[in-house]
């Protein structure tokens, strides 16, 4: 599952902020991000296991950015089908986030795994 969700800011108390919000009581073995110091402080913080991307070779990232391109690319389209103005554009990509994690897959969807596994501890 992919942490997604439109944040003010890219603090370090941000980032520990909706980590804790959207992991919950899991216990989290890894997370992937780019080498962004905020992101570095708030794993280590919350004593999370990073692995980065390599800087300059975006090959690396290529999920993380296809996803992001999904993200933004599908709420543009929202917004536009729905003549929604700007403005709108956090409850957007909050919904097609939502979206991709609830999407029902042949092994269940994101959203059913992870409290799933939440239930079963």
């Amino acid at each position: 599952m992919v942490l997604r969700s439109p944040v003010p800011d890219k603090s370090t108390e941000t980032v520990v902020r909706m980590v804790k919000k959207f992991i919950g009581e899991r216990k989290v073995t890894c997370a992937y991000s780019d080498s962004a110091p905020s992101f570095e402080a708030a794993m280590s913080e919350l004593g999370i296991p990073l692995d980065n991307s390599l800087p300059g070779r975006s090959v690396t990232n290529s999920i993380a950015e296809r996803n992001n391109f999904f993200i933004l690319d599908t709420a543009s389209t929202c917004l536009l089908h729905a003549w929604l103005p700007a403005c709108f554009w956090p409850f957007a990509v909050e919904y097609v986030s939502h979206a991709f994690n609830i999407e029902r897959l042949e092994d269940g969807s994101s959203w059913e795994k992870m409290h799933k596994e939440a239930r079963e501890k």
